[in-house]
């Protein structure tokens, strides 16, 4: 098994080690997925300190006895569906 920063870093050196062996592995692909994997987690990253910052701010109002509820109930709904959802694609 080959690590993953090899594979990133040392690309053409991973592909002619696998020409020499005989081994026909879709690196281009491999490397596809795997940015588009780290793209998905950099969002859903962004999306969970998106809540807590909401959730913040609800905690805060609602110490001071204000009301709560507003337009970020469907907006932080929204983001931690997406964020379970990309979870899930990117699981293993």
């Amino acid at each position: 098994m080959l690590d993953i920063k090899l594979v990133r870093n040392e690309l053409e050196k991973v592909r002619a080690g696998m020409a020499k062996r005989g081994i026909q592995v879709p690196l281009d692909q491999f490397i596809n997925l795997d940015e588009e994997r780290r793209r998905k987690l950099t969002e859903v990253e962004q999306l969970k300190n998106k809540r807590n910052t909401v959730s913040k701010e609800v905690g805060k109002l609602k110490a001071q006895g204000q009301d709560a509820t507003g337009d970020w109930s469907s907006d932080v709904c929204s983001s931690d569906l997406k964020c379970r959802m990309l979870g899930e694609k990117f699981k293993n």
